[in-house]
């Protein structure tokens, strides 16, 4: 991945699970949350509040369920 400073940018799979605790499958549900070339994530949850959910809910259907029984009361 290129930055504005022109310099390259690389992120290792490896890396990504050492310093944030997000194997693969996390990993695509951080993309579903925050948004992504496949979905348009969820208007108002950032990296850090990403990340929160993903490690209060062992999955996004959990999260899901939560949010939905939260809603109804």
């Amino acid at each position: 991945m290129f930055n504005q400073s022109k310099f390259v940018e690389c992120y290792l799979a490896s890396d990504m699970e050492k310093e944030y605790a997000l194997h693969r499958q996390k990993l695509i549900s951080f993309a579903h949350l925050l948004g992504s070339d496949y979905t348009e994530g969820i208007p108002g949850i950032g990296p850090v509040t990403a990340l929160e959910i993903l490690t209060e809910f062992s999955s996004l259907e959990e999260f899901r369920d939560w949010w939905t029984k939260v809603q109804t009361g």
